[in-house]
């Protein structure tokens, strides 16, 4: 039985593809030329399709939720190097590759889960960073 999201095999017992992350009814995992073939073409990349199966190249939910949480990353970043005059620096290289980082995963939730993992790290070290100037001036 093959996701009629993605194209990839999955077991009979899944609820639940384990490439893309969409629910599976009994009915509706089918056997496609068109999804096993963009799943083969794509193995080394996320699968960022749209509900045909098609691949967009870009998907909202990603981009929208890698920005966001992004930009958060970015900001602590900006924040803890505040006081020794690097925050613009921290932040343009920390948001795009946060951002990239997170839009890599293969769903939304898996993203969401990592970026608020690396930003519950960044919150912790932050104050530290941000104080720890101080205490040499």
């Amino acid at each position: 039985m093959y996701c009629s999201e993605c194209g990839e095999e999955i077991s009979e017992q899944n609820k639940f593809c384990p490439e893309c992350g969409a629910e599976i009814s009994a009915g509706e995992a089918t056997v496609t030329e068109e999804n096993t073939e963009l799943n083969e073409n794509n193995n080394s990349q996320p699968n960022h399709s749209d509900k045909n199966g098609i691949l967009s190249g870009f998907s909202w939910k990603m981009g929208v939720t890698a920005t966001a949480l992004g930009l958060l990353i970015g900001g602590f970043a900006a924040w803890a190097t505040a006081n020794i005059e690097l925050s613009g620096i921290a932040f343009v290289i920390t948001f795009p590759a946060a951002a990239y980082y997170l839009y890599q995963k293969p769903i939304p939730s898996a993203a969401i889960g990592s970026g608020l993992y690396i930003t519950s790290l960044v919150a912790v070290l932050t104050p530290i960073m941000f104080y720890l100037p101080l205490l040499y001036i």
